[in-house]
């Protein structure tokens, strides 16, 4: 009982870490205080594990994420980048935790980010209906400006956009920097859960919150998940419904941040809007030259110097080349590989991680990783029937 209470504590201090690292808004103004404390308590949960398990997982998932790391940060022509950061660097120990500590981990760090969701959800609806309003602004450490109000932010500039002028409304960030980051986590954890809102019922704030943040990657992530694991059958009855309730809802507002940023190519694909025409240019040209097979490395085109920022799937070949890009895929493959989660939803789980790095190619940090592992792990053991109840979810790993 007392190695369970334990182990139960140092899952808890792995999913405080996990939040910790995504950098919410309360750490915005201390960040190498908060970076501290999320070292303190992953190292803690790692203690712990030892204590308990009197065990280290060492496998290939380890090599694959360092020999990532190493080679982005060593290899490049064009910029000097260091060889460990505090992103990576709690990256590298998250293979080191065992698989209960893993699922663990997630369960806590989902109950956290969905409390945290709850309130934001509660004084955000209060804010549009014009009871509460701002108490202050915010500064993010990549210099971008944000108001805030309790449990909430949002950037400046949305005040000057028409659809807030006309309707007071801005997508819902809760304490995270952009709605598509809370949008996309809680999307993921979902699918990781594979929707049991019967079983777990603090996924129906995450569901909230991806509705809310107006995330088109977030919708197609959770679109894609639903249809490739249910049916046809069950979109029709649980899918377009959600759909029509959100149109005769949120109207214009649906229109103008889902429906609209869907822009066809030429090439009859849909446009990638997380770039911009000044880094195209550069990407296309770099795409001819031999830095494509090294990169340029760590960081590259961070120092383009353009207004509005890049987040894209081709950073990691502009930065890294071809050779960093098959490096960076080896780390998602090694983990399903790994955990040996062959069911059709694990397959159709580790597409939603591909699919996510299309525009936020960072999966390979702490949090992305937690979900990416747990998710498996659940998705792997619910296929065999394993888990009928929080309290022994991880009792059998």
């Amino acid at each position: 009982m007392k190695n369970i209470n334990i182990e139960n504590l140092g899952q808890a201090f792995l999913a405080v870490s996990a939040v910790l690292f995504m950098y919410p808004s309360f750490s915005w103004g201390n960040t190498f205080v908060f970076t501290s404390l999320a070292y303190i308590f992953i190292f803690s949960a790692l203690l712990t594990q030892l204590w308990t398990q009197k065990t280290i997982v060492i496998d290939f998932v380890l090599f694959s994420i360092l020999g990532f790391i190493v080679y982005s940060s060593l290899v490049g022509f064009n910029y000097t980048g260091t060889v460990l950061d505090s992103l990576v660097t709690a990256s590298i120990i998250i293979p080191l935790f065992s698989r209960r500590y893993k699922i663990g981990g997630l369960f806590v760090f989902a109950k956290i980010l969905s409390g945290i969701c709850f309130i934001s959800i509660f004084t955000y609806l209060l804010r549009w209906a014009g009871v509460i309003g701002f108490n202050g602004d915010l500064v993010a450490p990549d210099g971008r400006t944000y108001y805030q109000y309790f449990a909430n932010v949002f950037q400046t500039h949305e005040m000057l956009t028409p659809l807030y002028l006309g309707t007071g409304f801005h997508r819902f960030y809760s304490i995270l920097n952009e709605p598509g980051f809370i949008g996309t986590v809680s999307a993921l954890i979902l699918c990781a859960f594979d929707f049991s809102f019967k079983r777990y019922k603090f996924l129906y704030p995450l569901l909230a919150a991806t509705i809310l943040s107006f995330s088109l990657a977030a919708y197609i992530t959770l679109t894609l998940f639903f249809v490739l694991t249910r049916g046809g059958k069950q979109m029709i009855f649980y899918v377009l419904p959600v759909f029509v309730i959100l149109s005769l809802i949120f109207g214009n507002i649906l229109e103008e941040r889902i429906l609209n940023r869907i822009n066809i190519s030429e090439s009859g694909g849909i446009e990638d809007n997380r770039t911009n025409a000044v880094y195209d240019k550069l990407y296309d040209e770099f795409l001819s030259t031999s830095d494509v097979v090294f990169g340029k490395g760590k960081g590259a085109h961070s120092n383009i110097g353009v207004v509005g920022g890049v987040s894209s799937w081709t950073t990691i070949v502009y930065n890294n080349g071809i050779i960093g890009l098959f490096l960076y895929l080896s780390i998602l493959f090694s983990i399903f590989y790994k955990e040996k989660s062959f069911s059709k939803k694990s397959f159709v789980f580790l597409i939603a991680f591909l699919l996510t790095i299309y525009h936020r190619p960072n999966v390979h940090i702490i949090y992305y990783l937690l979900i990416f592992y747990g998710g498996l792990i659940f998705l792997k053991n619910e296929s065999k029937n394993s888990y009928h109840s929080n309290d022994n979810a991880t009792a059998h790993l």
